[in-house]
């Protein structure tokens, strides 16, 4: 596999997983463990994908048959390097986040879908080519950590954050 494949095949297990993580949202360790897992091993793809990137020295670009823009993923030396932080650190997140969101003590439905779709933004934001894609994945990164600081929106300060986090 290229390391585009291997980078797109990544996203791909991290979108299933919060798809999947969405369904089982009631049971709040089983759902921890479920999204550690898709992460991890979508995760694994890209940091091989980034490695590759990283080693193979040229930039890569990949653009899907019928589309009206060309060039979508376009990723380089700089925009590896990124990719590599940010899949490291989203493994280690997300094992921390097992434990830590037990304290809150309701359904976690929507807190790991929305983490794994906010490991997904970031991802984008780096690798996309062209400005209408940027701005999608900007955009998309920035709703996502919007609903996961609003996550306990019992809480006034964090509904005040969000606000904050918007203007």
């Amino acid at each position: 596999m290229t390391g585009m494949e291997l980078l797109l095949c990544g996203l791909g297990v991290i979108f299933a997983g919060a798809v999947i993580t969405a369904l089982f949202g009631k049971w709040t360790i089983l759902n921890g463990w479920l999204a550690f897992l898709f992460g991890c091993v979508g995760n694994l793809f890209v940091l091989i994908a980034s490695l590759s990137f990283l080693l193979g020295g040229e930039s890569v670009m990949y653009s899907p048959e019928g589309m009206p823009f060309s060039g979508i993923f376009s990723v380089d030396k700089l925009s590896a390097l990124f990719i590599l932080v940010i899949s490291s650190l989203s493994i280690l997140a997300l094992f921390y986040s097992i434990r830590y969101i037990e304290h809150y003590k309701k359904n976690t439905a929507l807190y790991y879908p929305f983490l794994l779709l906010f490991v997904l933004g970031m991802i984008g934001v780096v690798s996309v080519k062209n400005m209408f894609a940027f701005l999608f994945a900007w955009e998309f990164m920035t709703l996502t950590s919007y609903l996961l600081i609003i996550y306990d929106s019992k809480e006034p300060e964090n509904l005040l954050a969000g606000f904050r986090y918007f203007f």
